[in-house]
């Protein structure tokens, strides 16, 4: 195995997540057009921990979410296809990732949702790390 696919299964805790939205409107990977990234990572917190929890509240929270769009007249979400996959960097279970580690994870998970052309939506709360996130962003549009 390679270090990529080594840490990815090091930082890929969680194999059951809630559907983004719910069941009615979750579809398969390959049919999907967009993805949902839930990253439930907390190792920067030094006032009230609770980012982890976060990807979970927005995901339950999604369940209550209406599906049509008065503007578009649709259902989008139907149309577009929405997948969730499952959770990386999952520090909820007291496993320690350091922020390298979920920092390369990321990068490599999101490399690969991209490359098979999905549109990615990363669930992130951890905001210290955000910058780094949106600079590896940026490197790869421009």
């Amino acid at each position: 195995m390679t270090q990529s696919i080594l840490l990815m299964n090091m930082v890929q805790t969680s194999t059951s997540v809630l559907p983004f939205l719910g069941p009615d409107v979750a579809t398969t990977y390959d049919a999907a057009r967009v993805v949902i990234l839930p990253i439930p990572y907390e190792a920067t917190t030094t006032y009230h921990r609770g980012c982890e929890n976060g990807t979970d509240s927005i995901l339950e929270a999604s369940q209550q979410v209406e599906y049509y769009d008065e503007e578009l007249d649709a259902e989008t979400c139907r149309d577009i296809g929405i997948y969730t996959y499952e959770s990386i960097a999952d520090t909820r279970n007291g496993s320690s990732v350091s922020s390298e580690a979920m920092l390369k994870v990321n990068r490599d998970t999101v490399s690969k949702l991209i490359g098979d052309g999905k549109f990615v939506i990363s669930q992130f709360t951890a905001a210290k790390l955000v910058y780094k996130l949106i600079g590896y962003k940026a490197l790869q549009t421009g």
